[in-house]
């Protein structure tokens, strides 16, 4: 079974991402190099300029991928040789990543050490760092050129960014450091490696001490803990580089591999959560969720709140503004048909682990689907549950409109008790306001989305003796009706995700098939920018995992 790189992920690693994304611009500067990046470049530099490892070409080095992969539960990379003399080694790429290593490193390492440099690339991979570690390879480099002159994102590029930019690069390298201990089973390779990096030769006649060197390194650690004016001379000294201190990452991997996660995670023990029990059975997390439900209203109302002691004002607008759709009004939608939207591409299709409003954040103009309860606004909003719905209300002023008058007939409707399955009502709440990240803590730069409330066939209660056949049709329609209201009103970039496969029972498998057959059999998918599938929880979990096999990461 492959490692779950949520297991190994240095922390420093998720702190230093969290505290870059909150840096003001850092949303624009995403939406920048998105917009000029293309892989294609990539592939056409590699293709024209290096050698592709393959099972006929140096084949001793293809073989070392594939049991590193299966290790780390990704797909083997694309491998390429660079003939430079600088021994180095690097992942780049997002949808397709790929690993160039060049012939300075295959002349400087012994051969025995080269999987545990591929080993630590592929654990870039594992943890999804490469669309920021190449953002930030190709900003951080434009930054100090004279190509920041042409870049759309120069201005945006600030002297805080930077530093947040490569302190993040730094700390993932302590990640992928860790991915590679746990390919070998033991940190005496990386630290080797560690030990060449630094200085060590082949061609010297002696052996490196490893003892020694970890006492230098841990010398190292207590001076610049123990003085305040070493540690602002390191941090002058590191602000602009991408990759730690060798010895510093030395010694990192023999604590890591000393640790019982490390030992546990290589002896196949799985690592225990800090919340195994389901939340309806956690009083502590439920009681969390209704503090904060209590404080997103008061929010709401009061038009402002506190981070770090400074007051935030929500945007001026009406936050209750909604637009009802009757089931008429989606009759007519989807016979009128898709002719008018149709462009000559598939849109991108990505299925990522992040929240709705995670992954809302790095587009423009967001349209989020809010998987609804149909009769309750909000569905459990104010008692603390955690479903999607519930933490969409949670982190933003959707309440406020979900709890208008206008939203009032839908709800109305579907409590009459006349349709076990709900009904074709939908609402479109414009302005959004997202003011807390998705662990709930409240967010200096506020973004907008707008979201259409959905609700699905609860499999679990009203809808469970109704025919499978007429579920499906009834979620195929009511998809189509959202992705028409979705094409009239202008939006390109959409968040969908597993639709009903959570506390209302549908079955992932089906309702991705569901998904895939409109968008791409019957080419919704072409009247659209990009559509991300967010499926939040761990990649192994049933919705994930359906979603995954049905899309990829892209069609």
């Amino acid at each position: 079974m492959a490692f779950d790189h949520r297991a190994y992920v240095h922390e420093s690693d998720k702190a230093a991402l969290n505290a870059l994304k909150s840096i003001p611009g850092f949303k624009q500067l995403v939406k920048g190099f998105m917009k000029i990046f293309s892989e294609r470049q990539y592939r056409i530099v590699n293709l024209s300029s290096h050698i592709r490892i393959s099972e006929k070409q140096f084949p001793q080095y293809y073989e070392m991928l594939p049991p590193i992969c299966e290790k780390l539960g990704i797909e083997v990379p694309d491998l390429y040789l660079e003939l430079n003399d600088n021994p180095n080694a690097l992942t780049a790429g997002d949808e397709k990543p790929f690993i160039v290593m060049t012939s300075g490193l295959i002349n400087k390492l012994p051969e025995e050490l080269l999987p545990t440099v591929l080993a630590h690339e592929c654990g870039h991979i594992a943890c999804h760092h490469q669309l920021y570690s190449t953002m930030g390879r190709i900003v951080l480099s434009g930054a100090s050129s004279a190509a920041s002159a042409f870049l759309p994102f120069g201005s945006i590029l600030t002297i805080p960014m930077q530093v947040a930019f490569y302190y993040w690069m730094r700390c993932s390298e302590f990640s992928a450091d860790r991915a590679a201990v746990l390919c070998d089973g033991t940190a005496d390779k990386m630290s080797t490696v560690c030990m060449y990096f630094a200085g060590y030769d082949n061609r010297i006649p002696m052996e490196p001490n490893k003892e020694e060197f970890m006492k230098q390194a841990q010398e190292y650690r207590e001076i610049i803990n123990n003085n305040g004016w070493d540690k602002t001379l390191e941090f002058m000294y590191m602000a602009n580089n991408s990759h730690p201190l060798t010895a510093v990452r030395a010694l990192e991997c023999e604590e890591w591999a000393q640790t019982e996660r490390c030992k546990n995670l290589l002896a196949g023990v799985p690592v225990v959560k800090k919340n195994p029990v389901p939340w309806y059975k956690d009083p502590e997390l439920k009681e969390k969720n209704k503090e904060i439900a209590a404080q997103t209203i008061k929010i709401c109302k009061e038009g402002c709140y506190t981070v770090n002691g400074k007051t935030i004002s929500l945007p001026v607008c009406d936050f209750s503004a909604t637009e009802i759709y009757t089931p008429e009004a989606g009759v007519y939608f989807v016979a009128k048909g898709i002719a008018d939207y149709r462009k000559e591409n598939m849109c991108r299709i990505t299925v990522t682990t992040e929240d709705s409003l995670q992954a809302a954040h790095l587009y423009e103009k967001p349209f989020v689907m809010n998987f609804a309860n149909a009769v309750h606004p909000g569905g459990g909003f104010l008692e603390g549950a955690p479903a999607q719905e519930e933490s969409l209300c949670r982190n933003s002023t959707l309440y406020m409109s979900l709890t208008s008058k206008t939203a009032e007939p839908m709800y109305r409707f579907n409590k009459s008790g006349t349709k076990p399955m709900a009904s074709d009502y939908m609402l479109l709440s414009p302005n959004v306001c997202v003011f807390r990240n998705e662990e709930g803590c409240a967010i200096a730069n506020h973004f907008m989305v707008s979201v259409l409330t959905v609700p699905a066939p609860n499999r679990k209660k009203e809808a469970a003796e109704i025919d499978p056949g007429a579920i499906e049709e009834t979620m195929k329609r009511r998809i189509r009706i959202m992705l028409h209201i979705a094409m009239q009103k202008g939006y390109q970039n959409l968040i969908l995700g597993a639709w009903g496969c959570g506390a209302f029972g549908n079955d992932p498998t089906e309702v991705s098939e569901y998904f895939r057959s409109i968008l791409i059999d019957e080419g919704y998918g072409a009247c659209f920018s990009n559509i991300c599938f967010a499926i939040y929880g761990p990649e192994d979990s049933p919705n994930y995992v359906a979603f995954a096999e049905k899309f990829g990461k892209e069609i």
